[in-house]
This record gives structure tokens, sequence and C-alpha cells, in this order.
């Protein structure tokens, strides 16, 4: 299965696609300025969440400095970003 890097995760469209992709049993990355509430049980994949502004130069160097985003991507086999 493929590891997923969702950007604006926490609502509307992002939201629905999210939750769509957990249903499909995929492990998703969110990032995005808020968490996404709400979810409750996960259908079926592995949500993890990130709370970055991609429109903010320091919250983007604050994200690429952690850790986050290559421990969620060192073992996959595909990496793909939805923006």
């Amino acid at each position: 299965m493929a590891q997923l890097l969702l950007t604006g995760h926490s609502r509307g469209l992002g939201a629905a696609l999210a939750r769509h992709l957990l249903g499909e049993a995929h492990s998703v990355l969110g990032v995005a300025r808020k968490q996404l509430g709400g979810i409750g049980t996960l259908p079926r994949g592995s949500l993890s969440q990130l709370t970055a502004d991609l429109a903010d130069r320091e919250s983007l160097l604050a994200l690429s400095r952690g850790s986050a985003l290559q421990e969620f991507f060192q073992n996959a086999q595909q990496a793909v970003l939805i923006h």
C-alpha cells in the first residue's frame, strides 16, 4: 500500500478525500493548518497529522527540520503527494 501525504486534509474536499482514502485502508499523513476532528474510529487506514501552514515560510522550515516526514515515509514502497 502507498504512503500518502495529503495537504489541506482538515476540511472541505481535503477532509472528504482523507476519509475516502482511510476507508480504502491507506496510510495517510495529513498536513493542514488545523487537525481533522470528528473522525472517530478510523475506517481501516491509519492517519497521522501534522499542523503546518504551507503558505508560511517559517512553518515550512519547521516541518522540514522535523523527523515526522522521514519517519512516515521510511519504509514506503510508494510515496504519493496529493496537494
